[in-house]
């Protein structure tokens, strides 16, 4: 925050991946969360809005570079992020 005084800032938190801390509630999740609000960053939490890929063998294999449950391919970073984060982005 003193670093980039005057400035918007945010972060986001990414969508449910094979890591075992990355789920809501697990500790990178309620880590992320509780910075944010604690210093009063506003945050997009992609982890409940964005479907757990990894989790889905279905959607892993269409919506995520080589099968891999983790990094969207183009079309899955089109359907289920650039829409809300565009939206949140503008809300900053």
């Amino acid at each position: 925050l003193a670093r980039f005084s005057g400035k918007k800032i945010g972060y986001i938190i990414v969508h449910k991946t094979y890591a075992q801390g990355m789920w809501r509630g697990g500790d990178y999740h309620t880590a992320a969360v509780a910075c944010c609000e604690k210093w009063g960053v506003p945050y997009l939490d992609l982890s409940v809005l964005v479907p757990p890929f990894a989790h889905i063998p279905s959607m892993r294999a269409v919506y995520t570079t080589n099968d891999d449950g983790t990094h969207p391919t183009v079309e899955g970073y089109n359907k289920f992020y650039c829409d809300k984060i565009e939206a949140w982005l503008k809300t900053l």
